[in-house]
């Protein structure tokens, strides 16, 4: 059973994250970059994974449901619980695995297309249920079950920052822009960013207002819920309107097909080959263009302002 742990505050957290990641580098795409001017922007809404951060497993790991029992054993190692045999954390996982599986249904139930899963929850669940059933009852609190989330992430999916992004962000902000977030997410994500000076998230780049977390709405892109309620912001807060929005983001359906469809301007970031998404499968997808396709960051600036 888990030892009690200390308590684990936000600033603990962010070390915990940037004690597990380690540099990581780019693939290349092969994608010829497409950049020209774009005239009138004034806002600009990024993706995070695979986008503002390498993500080594393409995307957030809670979207791939991806599950390595290597790691978890590291991980709840790193917390205190001993899961000594293989076949433990085998069980262990696949409940976890089959959690999300059963909470996105139950979402899906409650008519929501694309659902988002708390994994905050997830853990909660599993690990309450897990314990009851080996009579060992243990009552887990936030800050065990968020190191544990933390602790796993980071192994299944060390993020970095993409190269180039902490010469952008500042470069965009005073021209400016007012800068926002529209990401698949979990709680993890916005500590993520803080633990990377380059994201500017600690410095105030961002307007948090316009940030919106997939895991706070229960709903995931592709679904275009969250952008609308952030372009609702744009306008009536700062008279912004779509077509004076560019989305960056590095998948066609999640990022580019929606923004078209609400008269954003687009980028598709095709800067590294883990997380490009072109989705050439999908009908819809082949008949979007997106405005500018990035292969470095460096090169959105010059799209934006000609005195870049």
């Amino acid at each position: 059973m888990p030892r009690n742990t200390p308590t684990c505050g936000t600033a603990v957290l962010i070390k915990t994250i940037r004690a597990l990641v380690h540099p990581l580098a780019p693939k290349p795409t092969g994608v010829r970059p497409k950049i020209r001017y774009l005239a009138g922007i004034k806002a600009v809404l990024f993706d995070i994974y695979g986008t503002m951060l390498i993500s080594a497993a393409g995307e957030i790991s809670s979207g791939t449901e991806t599950n390595k029992t290597r790691e978890f054993m590291a991980a709840a190692q790193a917390v205190g619980w001993d899961v000594a045999d293989t076949k433990t954390a085998v069980l262990f996982v696949a409940a976890w695995q089959q959690k999300i599986r059963a909470l996105r249904h139950s979402l899906r139930r409650e008519g929501i297309t694309c659902p988002e899963i708390n994994i905050e929850q997830v853990w909660r669940e599993v690990l309450t249920l897990w314990h009851n059933k080996q009579q060992q009852g243990h009552r887990f609190g936030r800050d065990y079950i968020r190191r544990l989330a933390i602790e796993y992430e980071c192994r299944v999916n060390p993020v970095w920052p993409m190269p180039g992004l902490g010469d952008v962000l500042p470069r965009l902000n005073a021209a400016g822009l007012i800068l926002g977030i529209v990401s698949n997410a979990q709680f993890f994500t916005p500590l993520a960013l803080a633990a990377f000076p380059e994201t500017g998230w600690t410095r105030g780049l961002f307007d948090k207002t316009l940030c919106a977390w997939s895991y706070r709405w229960k709903e995931a892109k592709p679904s275009a819920r969250m952008l609308k309620a952030i372009l609702y912001r744009l306008s009536r807060y700062h008279d912004i309107t779509p077509s004076e929005t560019l989305v960056v983001g590095n998948d066609m359906r999640n990022d580019i097909l929606p923004a078209s469809r609400l008269g954003c301007q687009t980028a598709l970031f095709a800067g590294d080959a883990r997380s490009l998404r072109w989705r050439a499968e999908k009908p819809e997808c082949r008949a979007v263009m997106p405005s500018l396709i990035l292969t470095r960051m460096a090169q959105l600036p010059k799209a934006l302002d000609k005195s870049m």
